[in-house]
């Protein structure tokens, strides 16, 4: 069962909309969320992004691989947290995710972790 503040939040700002309360609830449950990650979450529209990505997993996965691959993606990810120039490159982005490890990885969601970096890559 989610805590009562997090009912409440999810009550706020989901409105009537059923399906989309119970997505929040489920997801507060199996993924033990604080509420900070809850409201992140809500704020970042997850429920509209979740599993919305193109893929080409129906084709190149078995059934039961593909709907769960599906539903792990999001579109589009929101990396809104990071600060990079208009014209950044791979390095700047990757620096800047880096650097917001936490962020990033609750927009990557359920499934991933982070194992390190490279020596002597991130600048100071």
């Amino acid at each position: 069962m989610a805590p009562w503040n997090h009912i409440k939040l999810i009550i706020d700002k989901c409105g009537k909309d059923r399906n989309k309360a119970l997505v929040y609830v489920n997801a507060c449950i199996k993924n033990n969320w604080s509420r900070a990650v809850l409201m992140n979450q809500i704020s970042s529209n997850l429920y509209e992004r979740q599993g919305k990505a193109i893929t080409n997993f129906d084709y190149t996965l078995p059934a039961i691989s593909s709907d769960l691959a599906k539903e792990i993606t999001k579109d589009p990810y929101n990396f809104d947290f990071i600060e990079v120039r208009d014209d950044y490159d791979e390095k700047e982005l990757k620096i800047a995710l880096i650097k917001n490890i936490e962020q990033y990885l609750l927009e990557l969601g359920t499934g991933f972790a982070y194992t390190g970096i490279e020596f002597g890559y991130i600048e100071k």
